[in-house]
């Protein structure tokens, strides 16, 4: 596993931290509660530090009222949170954002306003083929690569939500070896 600051994990050493951490994740303790938050209540993240939760997941995708999605206010809202969690001490508690699903014309602008310092990894909902992974990887390493990060440094945390996607389990989570592999 690299001991570097900033060194990207791959391959099965990301896979053992996928869930520890700060991006980039590192071996720690791994994350036993996950609290999501609506994307459009930031507001609620004093709450959620307060509330002993392991990492909270910003949620953009269901928990966001249909009036708040078309003008882009939670993105907003979650890329500001994200942007004071970037100036926050190391250790701090990880901060996912829960996207919506590739197929929805918001995702890769979601992926853009969220993949940067502060966000320790991307929750994908209804991810059904390993072909969606293998997206979603072109898509955050471009983020990441937009925003000055280390290819890799975050982690993709893929949501498998029907009887194919875990009929393919094996492949999805194969998908991305080496930059930002699934949670095995």
């Amino acid at each position: 596993m690299p001991s570097e600051p900033g060194t990207p994990l791959s391959g099965e050493a990301r896979t053992t931290a996928s869930l520890s951490a700060t991006a980039p994740l590192r071996a720690a303790a791994p994350l036993r509660s996950l609290l999501f938050i609506p994307g459009h209540r930031t507001d609620w993240l004093p709450k959620a530090r307060a509330a002993g939760a392991d990492a909270v997941i910003l949620d953009l995708e269901d928990a966001v009222p249909a009036p708040d999605k078309p003008l882009a206010r939670a993105r907003a809202r979650v890329a500001e949170a994200v942007a004071e969690a970037a100036a926050e001490p190391a250790g701090a508690m990880p901060l996912f954002v829960r996207i919506n699903p590739l197929d929805d014309w918001t995702a890769a602008e979601e992926l853009r306003a969220v993949v940067r310092p502060g966000t320790a990894g991307i929750v994908l909902p209804k991810v059904h083929t390993a072909a969606d992974i293998r997206l979603a990887d072109r898509l955050i390493t471009w983020c990441e690569q937009e925003h000055g990060l280390p290819v890799g440094s975050t982690t993709l945390v893929p949501l498998l939500e029907s009887a194919r996607a875990l009929h393919d389990a094996y492949d999805i989570a194969a998908a991305a070896p080496g930059s930002h592999t699934p949670v095995r």
